[in-house]
């Protein structure tokens, strides 16, 4: 035995003295903090996979519960799930509350649970929670419907039976309000119709009432810039100018497609009550112009908003709105409210010209020959270089286009007067020729007409008609439309305003910039026309059923 000890002996105290891969106190304490570091962790991920099975299984719960398809019992519905997945005693609340054409059930849960690692930092226990409300049935519902109106909704439809894209949507629309309506009380739903084109015809009563200066009477649209759409409420400061009335398109004399539309059948119906008013508007509808879905929106948007309520009592008053409706909007989150937009676009936003104000208003540099409108007679404020016309007068002051009257053809001249004495005794006429207004001219005679049949030609020189067009009238852009389409749909999505976007066979672009705006993946789709009436429906239905609150 003494021998044995004697041989260890020095084996240990080499060890003693060996400071090779000894652990040091700093080292130690690293790992103990790297064991901690890394047990939190699990722990979070423990914690962080009950809570997301609770609040799926509490989710899946309510929704089943609130459904007023199903006869059971609603607390009873709720509990069979919680007692399937084995949780039943997490249940710590469920109320549910009915009304005559509603339900909605909350639901209140938690599951504690024993901490394996942040026990080493006092917390022993953790507790995942979750809520969720759903309900179904009636709940105050404010519903804009944002149709293309465009040129191209002329083009024939994919339907048999059907002839044009706008009959297909029309037909889809209407089925849609038919829905809504059927599955509501009237008195706690409206929709609005904005139809848009180019441009959005609001109405002269709605321009009124957001007091926009109106410097003429042809037709009633507003004009947005680019910082109007940093907000989603419209203002009724005075801020907006009105549209011109004009054809930012064709070159001939007589306007053929005005930007803004005209008449009552096509302009915005506001916060309706009535579903048969809203058809009949949808029959009523007709297609021309470009595309230009961010003024629809933007109406949409401000119509939804509840700093608009003072528009919707305004036409109330004047029997546009229903008496009863004349405090929609409501607030954002108001009960069981809910905010939905519908927009349908066949293609992308494209160029929308725009004239400037100094251009809106005030004296032209144009007479009509005549008060009588009809005889489209006139003379331009344009004055010779010398003797261009070679009638021995230089200098004269107006251009007169060439013409023919009751059998008598006259050329190009200049004169020195608006109604020179050879046309007065050709029009047998002693009255004097009448100033127009930038509003009437334009109303009268299209820009492109006036800058290359009286400028250009006066001057012998086309880019003097391209300047003036590029002074009068400014080019908003299809990508700039983009991003203002896009603000708002952010503006709307922060606000909790649901948006379903509808692409009716449009092009790859157009499916981005849709689905970008829509609230989610779910809330997009693209389709052809066989297919446009099924989706109406499948959003009409899942706007008016079951709707997850909380």
């Amino acid at each position: 035995m003494e021998r044995s000890l004697a041989k260890i002996l020095p084996s240990l105290s080499r060890f003693r003295r060996d400071q090779d891969g000894s652990l040091t106190i700093m080292a130690l304490f690293f790992f103990i903090c790297m064991i901690m570091i890394g047990g939190l962790s699990v722990d979070i991920m423990v914690f962080e996979n009950n809570r997301t099975r609770l609040q799926s299984l509490t989710d899946r719960a309510v929704l089943a519960a609130a459904d007023m398809e199903q006869s059971g019992d609603p607390e009873g519905v709720v509990r069979s799930y919680f007692e399937k997945a084995g949780l039943a005693d997490k249940l710590d609340a469920i109320q549910v509350q009915n009304g005559l054409l509603t339900r909605s059930v909350s639901v209140q849960t938690s599951n504690p649970m024993r901490t394996m690692f942040m026990n080493m930092t006092g917390v022993t226990q953790m507790t995942p929670r979750a809520s969720a409300t759903a309900a179904e049935g009636q709940g105050d519902l404010e519903i804009a419907l944002v149709l293309d109106v465009s040129n191209s909704m002329n083009n024939p439809s994919s339907v048999p039976g059907i002839p044009t894209k706008l009959d297909d949507m029309k037909g889809a629309a209407k089925r849609f309000v038919d829905i809504v309506f059927a599955q509501s009380e009237n008195d706690s739903i409206t929709i609005t119709l904005v139809p848009y084109n180019t441009q959005v015809n609001a109405g002269k009563s709605i321009l009124t009432a957001l007091n926009v200066p109106q410097v003429h009477d042809y037709s009633h649209c507003a004009e947005f810039s680019s910082g109007d759409y940093g907000t989603l409420s419209l203002s009724a400061g005075g801020q907006y100018d009105q549209a011109a009335h004009f054809d930012q398109w064709y070159s001939s004399e007589d306007p053929v497609v005005n930007v803004c539309r005209t008449g009552a059948n096509q302009q915005i119906k506001l916060h309706q009550s009535n579903p048969d008013v809203i058809k009949t508007q949808l029959d009523a509808l007709s297609a021309h112009g470009n595309t230009s879905s961010e003024i629809g929106l933007k109406w949409a948007a401000g119509f939804l908003d509840p700093a608009s309520r003072p528009v919707t009592a305004a036409l109330a008053a004047a029997g546009e709105v229903a008496p009863n409706m004349a405090n929609r909007p409501l607030d954002y989150g108001t009960g069981n409210s809910q905010k939905v937009i519908v927009l349908l676009t066949d293609g992308i936003n494209t160029d929308q010209k725009r004239i400037r104000p100094e251009y809106m208003s005030g004296e032209s540099p144009v007479w009509r020959i005549f008060a009588d409108q009809s005889l489209d007679f006139y003379a331009a404020r344009i004055k010779e270089v010398g003797d261009q016309d070679g009638d021995g007068f230089q200098n004269e002051q107006f251009w007169i286009k060439g013409g023919t009257y009751m059998g008598v053809t006259w050329p190009d001249q200049f004169s020195s007067a608006p109604l020179p004495p050879f046309l007065a005794s050709i029009f047998n006429t002693t009255l004097d020729p009448v100033r127009l207004s930038w509003s009437e001219l334009w109303a009268e005679m299209n820009p492109r007409h006036y800058a290359y049949a009286y400028i250009a030609d006066a001057t012998e020189n086309t880019a003097d008609g391209d300047a003036f067009l590029n002074e009068i009238w400014a080019n908003v852009s299809g990508p700039e439309k983009d991003d203002r389409l896009l603000q708002t749909c952010n503006g709307l999505r922060d606000a909790g305003v649901a948006v379903y976007t509808i692409g009716f066979e449009i092009n790859d672009h157009a499916k981005d910039i849709m689905g970008r705006c829509a609230s989610n993946a779910n809330t997009f789709v693209n389709v052809v026309g066989d297919d446009l009436e099924d989706k109406f429906v499948s959003i009409a239905t899942s706007i008016t059923k079951l709707r997850l609150t909380q």
